[in-house]
């Protein structure tokens, strides 16, 4: 294995543990963030107290107020979570030029044309979270040769863990640590290895390459074989993503196309902020609904490509039809087909270059204030979706 220069850096209970941060009287007790305070929402985050007593994300208010009556459940505040964010970022830069967000609560760190030991500038990094943030803010830091296994690293120790995994230890590591913990093995994908006799993570990395992309039966098998070796490709992978998407599970159903116009743009603008962050165009959308009776969804194309939320908007609403046929539950914008950015010509009158620009500081304006602050006039009086914060996703 080559020498440990990532290190990934997990924030403990995000949303409950800055929820806590930010209030003293809610210290110690069991907190949890949730999408909805009602009997069905479902949590976001739970903090160390909560987590003790069997309550964690996906379990639902209802659940939790079961198991722990005096639970105090939040909505989620996401301009505070952002900030929170900025800060801890502000932090790790002073170490590494290279910070990658990962999330909203997870970031990595490159550290190849850095010098100094990486266990000391990581408890460098914890002292000064307790400084500048506050103690009762607590991250877990893995150290590793990729970043694929300094993210493993940081899960094998919460809260407050730091953990390295390296040449000199990595047999004793993998010999102990289950399929399961890998970032990327289901349940599922931990059987059909299981099925193929690999039993433990010391058993996935002495499998051959043949074998692997066998029990695979794709490109992933190579993938998993240099990625336990310390092999850095899901930098690599991550340039090549050809789709994103973002999804939003309604407070209240929706019963016609009507109600469903602001969830969409807002939607589509979280995937445009994505597109202009990441510097790419989309030239496929396609909309899910689930429905109170069952699944709908449709797939179009733009004849250009679409650099911005107005635009994926405009293409997803001609998907919508007319006539919802059932309840809408939760609602998908999915974009595909994504290449570089390219300077997209303006037409005789230059109303699209302007336009774009227009767009851009919109967004900019969304990205500070939070999504929503600008829309478009024709959704004033439909319905606001709150700011949440998708899996996955920093903003």
């Amino acid at each position: 294995m080559d020498p440990s220069r990532q290190m990934h850096v997990d924030i403990n209970s995000c949303f409950a543990s800055i929820e806590q941060l930010s209030n003293p009287l809610l210290q110690g007790k069991p907190v949890a963030v949730a999408a909805y305070k009602s009997e069905w929402g479902v949590i976001l985050a739970a903090s160390r107290e909560a987590k003790k007593l069997g309550i964690g994300t996906g379990t639902r208010v209802g659940e939790a107020k079961k198991i722990c009556p005096e639970i105090v459940i939040l909505e989620p505040d996401t301009p505070k979570y952002r900030f929170i964010h900025r800060q801890l970022k502000k932090i790790l830069v002073r170490y590494s030029p290279r910070v990658v967000a990962k999330s909203i609560d997870e970031f990595a760190i490159n550290f190849k044309r850095v010098e100094g030991n990486l266990i000391s500038t990581a408890k460098e990094i914890k002292k000064e979270i307790a400084v500048e943030i506050g103690p009762w803010l607590t991250v877990s830091i893995g150290i590793g040769p990729n970043r694929f296994l300094a993210k493993t690293a940081s899960n094998m120790q919460k809260p407050d863990g730091l953990v390295e995994i390296n040449s000199n230890n990595f047999e004793n590591i993998y010999k102990k640590l289950d399929l399961i913990k890998l970032n990327g093995i289901n349940w599922r994908t931990a059987l059909r290895l299981q099925l193929s006799g690999i039993e433990n993570t010391w058993d996935f990395y002495s499998a051959t390459r043949q074998k692997l992309k066998s029990i695979f039966c794709s490109v992933l098998g190579e993938y998993w074989y240099w990625r336990l070796r310390g092999v850095e490709i899901d930098g690599k992978k991550e340039e090549a993503k050809k789709s994103y998407s973002n999804i939003y599970s309604l407070k209240k159903r929706a019963k016609n196309r009507a109600e469903l116009l602001s969830v969409i743009y807002q939607l589509a603008l979280k995937s445009g902020n994505k597109l202009r962050r990441k510097k790419r165009m989309a030239t496929g959308v396609a909309l899910w609904l689930l429905l109170s009776n069952g699944n709908w969804n449709k797939v179009g194309r733009a004849k250009t490509g679409m650099v911005n939320g107005w635009e994926i908007y405009r293409e997803a609403i001609k998907l919508l039809p007319t006539e919802i046929k059932g309840e809408v539950k939760r609602v998908t914008v999915y974009i595909f087909d994504l290449k570089p950015a390219v300077w997209i010509q303006d037409d005789l009158f230059g109303k699209r270059g302007k336009f774009i620009k227009l767009t851009k500081t919109a967004d900019l304006i969304n990205d500070k204030f939070g999504a929503g602050t600008i829309i478009p006039g024709t959704l004033m009086e439909k319905i606001k979706i709150p700011d949440f914060i998708g899996f996955g996703q920093t903003r």
